[in-house]
């Protein structure tokens, strides 16, 4: 069976606890002879996060609407890996945040709005899957990379380990998890996006009081088959 893929918009996700990080998947074995624990790696990393937010009115029926087009752990959610700390996006779409960005002919669509705001950077020569550092070039964003800060290509998410200016707007970055390989010239992702299945169905209930709030939260592990 196809899994729906959500596309999560972002105005939902008001989150008041950002939490991402790399599951690498090890497990423990036992203890050597000589007292040491032991520890396999049997699995491919993923990532995981349980973004935690606050909605009030409308937010929380549309919200209630993303869960149910999820059907249960059967839906996949595409959702931007918010982390302020790693890439500020409300400070780098600025003016842009509230309507987007305006279509090709400088004006904005019918109902008011624009198009979507993706900083991006490009890829300087192609890199293969698991490769551990590689350039980029920031011009499309004007935005340099920073250490810590959780990229992707291809919906993808990967993490930089470090970063070295090369000239102008080029950068050599380190990542772990590049779980896919990119194309010369391919788009990455300023603020990682990627594909999301539930840990557990009950997660995600929008429940409310009277004063019409509610502060669910979204345990959520990677989709690592597509």
């Amino acid at each position: 069976m196809e899994r729906p893929i959500i596309t999560v918009p972002r105005d939902l996700l008001r989150q008041t606890e950002f939490n991402w990080q790399i599951d690498w998947r090890g497990q423990e074995s036992g203890v050597s002879i000589g007292g040491n624990p032991l520890g396999v790696v049997n699995a491919f990393p993923r990532w995981i996060g349980e973004p935690q937010m606050t909605l009030h009115n409308d937010l929380v029926r549309r919200w209630r609407a993303i869960i149910g087009q999820a059907q249960g752990r059967l839906g996949v959610f595409r959702l931007p890996l918010i982390d302020p700390i790693g890439f500020d996006w409300q400070a780098a779409a600025g003016a842009l945040s509230p309507n987007g960005a305006q279509i090709g002919n400088g004006e904005y669509l019918t109902t008011g709005n624009g198009i979507a705001y993706v900083p991006m950077a490009l890829a300087v020569g192609a890199v293969a899957a698991g490769a551990t550092e590689f350039r980029i070039d920031v011009s499309p964003c004007g935005i340099a990379p920073v250490d810590g800060q959780i990229m992707s290509a291809e919906d993808w998410p990967f993490q930089v380990t470090w970063t070295q200016p090369v000239s102008g707007t080029l950068y050599d970055i380190g990542v772990v998890r590049l779980a896919t390989a990119i194309e010369d010239g391919g788009v990455i992702n300023m603020q990682g996006h990627g594909r999301f299945e539930m840990r557990d169905e009950s997660q995600g209930m929008a429940s409310y009081g009277p004063d019409r709030h509610s502060t669910p939260s979204l345990a959520v592990q990677e989709v690592l088959r597509r």
